[in-house]
């Protein structure tokens, strides 16, 4: 008897981990020394969205490393494979610039953001005002510039 062909379906389980996140605290710290100074550089939550979304992304072995910062995670998921789109489909990553007013010591340009899109044009993402992830509109209601979407060809 042979053994069976297990494949990973990244997107299914990308969407199911998200899911499951809504409302979790789980991503609001991470803690590092800035200037020999110890800080929760996510600010309890304000700033998560790239380390609850590259978390998802390391689980399921799609980027190689953990992010705190916008920037890493995108340049990780390029050099992991992933694609631009035009459109996002389920499970896609969606970028997006700076909000106004988001400005923060460790962020003087701003504080860019990212969202996993879950289809029916919605996005998951962590909230800057309630520090957790939820479901919004996945363009904002047209309040914030997409910069990129990716897929990643595994999904």
């Amino acid at each position: 008897m042979s053994k069976p062909i297990v494949k990973i379906l990244a997107s299914k389980n990308i969407v199911s981990l998200v899911k499951r996140s809504l409302g979790s605290p789980v991503f609001q710290n991470l803690y590092a020394t800035v200037d020999g100074e110890e800080k929760d550089i996510l600010q309890g939550g304000r700033f998560s969205c790239a380390f609850f979304i590259s978390a998802i992304l390391r689980q399921l072995e799609l980027i190689k490393k953990g992010h705190a910062g916008v920037a890493g995670l995108e340049k990780d998921m390029i050099e992991s494979g992933w694609q631009k789109i035009d459109k996002p489909i389920l499970g896609s990553i969606v970028f997006y610039d700076p909000a106004p007013n988001s400005e923060d010591e460790l962020c003087p340009e701003g504080h860019p953001h990212v969202g996993i899109y879950m289809g029916n044009d919605t996005v998951i993402s962590n909230s800057t005002e309630e520090r957790v992830p939820v479901e919004h509109h996945w363009t904002y209601d047209g309040t914030r510039k997409i910069t990129a979407i990716y897929t990643h060809p595994e999904k």
